[in-house]
């Protein structure tokens, strides 16, 4: 999981219409599916709009998806951290 400490590098907070395009969904699937994943340390608000730390939303959004906890975990911290990468550079 993601630190839960709120980082302050700039490019890591997007907001739901970028974070939607960066999953490849629509922005009302992002509110119903993957936003109430999201902690309270993975929002913050920016004035009237909400800004997503990119991260921490994957890790919770993913690890809701796997369901119950799989033996292999040095597998899956992989395949998240390969997900993260390539949203990061691949925007």
């Amino acid at each position: 999981m993601a630190d839960p400490k709120k980082p302050t590098r700039p490019d890591a907070w997007l907001t739901k219409q970028a974070m939607a395009g960066v999953l490849d969904v629509t922005v009302n699937y992002f509110d119903r599916e993957v936003r109430r994943h999201a902690t309270e340390q993975h929002v913050k608000r920016d004035g009237k709009r909400l800004l997503f730390f990119a991260r921490g939303v994957l890790d919770a959004w993913y690890t809701a998806r796997l369901g119950p906890v799989v033996d292999d975990d040095l597998v899956n911290e992989v395949e998240l951290e390969m997900l993260c990468h390539e949203l990061y550079f691949n925007p």
